[in-house]
């Protein structure tokens, strides 16, 4: 972490130069080049360790340290006892039980599944474009003399 401190530092400094001095818009150019080429290799070189690492304790047998590792690297997942507060009631707050959740899903189920289809059917014809007219001298079948 260090290293990638000091060239985010150094970073800063020249484009401090930049804007004070109106110059040096070049090696600011090509530093911050270099700091997000170093900063993507430090990332890869991380996370390329760490997979290291758990491919050599799945390898070994220890699924202990293998389990360890694989949620060291996802983090702690949420906590399946507050998946309901993702849902909001009405009056915009959000859901503080599951019975709460269920209410707001099933007052939403309703509204969505009882609406009158005459309303929604007129929108869709609204948009259907006007059907062609028939001409009858093309409409008739082939006659044998015509193939």
């Amino acid at each position: 972490m260090g290293e990638i401190r000091k060239l985010l530092d150094e970073q800063q400094r020249l484009r401090r130069e930049m804007y004070h001095n109106h110059n040096g818009k070049a090696a600011f150019k090509d530093y911050k080049c270099y700091v997000q080429r170093e900063t993507r290799r430090f990332e890869f070189n991380y996370w390329n360790q760490i997979c290291d690492d758990i491919i050599a304790k799945a390898n070994a047998g220890d699924s202990r340290s293998y389990y360890a590792a694989l949620k060291n690297m996802y983090g702690d997942q949420p906590n399946k006892a507050d998946s309901h507060k993702a849902f909001k009631k009405a009056d915009g707050q959000l859901t503080q039980s599951p019975k709460e959740t269920l209410a707001v899903m099933e007052l939403h189920t309703r509204s969505l599944l009882n609406q009158p289809g005459a309303e929604i059917l007129s929108d869709v014809n609204r948009y259907v474009p006007p059907q062609a007219e028939i001409l009858h001298a093309l409409a008739k079948p082939f006659v044998l003399e015509e193939l």
